[in-house]
């Protein structure tokens, strides 16, 4: 691997969880909407190292079973077609590999916050924020936001 370079890829590990849990579902012709969701997100987290139009399609054709109400049986040629496709490139792809030589510097921090909301801080309750730093500790741009409480409601 050249200086300055490095891969990312999936475990074998869970290549082959991920790869069993398509050829059961392949050969069953069946998905559940539960298994499906678990499956999308898995898939998803693999796909980190692909990019490309074709798998974006797949896990949404994946997830749209995940709302379901009952089982797709059986498979749908479009839901077989995502789930061999990502049998085929993503379980069996090349890590991807990264170069940073020539490539700038930036150093971001980022930072929450969680209290009680109270009158006299204008920054009680939930806050987060970030500053972006060049590699000379210049300040580069930064900001800070208090989340409603209405949003943080919804992350419950």
């Amino acid at each position: 691997m050249p200086y300055g370079s490095f891969c990312v890829g999936n475990t074998p590990a869970r290549k082959e969880e991920l790869r069993d849990r398509l050829t059961d579902i392949l050969g069953d012709d069946n998905l559940e909407p539960q298994i499906a969701e678990s499956l999308r997100s898995r898939l998803l987290f693999a796909d980190a190292q692909i990019f490309g139009r074709f798998s974006k399609m797949a896990l949404h054709s994946i997830g749209r079973i995940g709302l379901m109400r009952s089982n797709l049986n059986p498979l749908t040629t479009e839901v077989r077609r995502a789930l061999e496709w990502f049998e085929d490139h993503v379980l069996t792809g090349a890590p991807r590999s990264i170069s940073c030589v020539e490539r700038e510097t930036f150093f971001l921090f980022l930072d929450g916050a969680c209290s009680e909301v109270t009158e006299a801080d204008e920054w009680s309750g939930v806050s987060i924020g970030t500053v972006l730093a060049d590699k000379h500790g210049r300040l580069l741009h930064y900001f800070g936001h208090v989340v409603s409480p209405s949003l943080v409601k919804t992350w419950g």
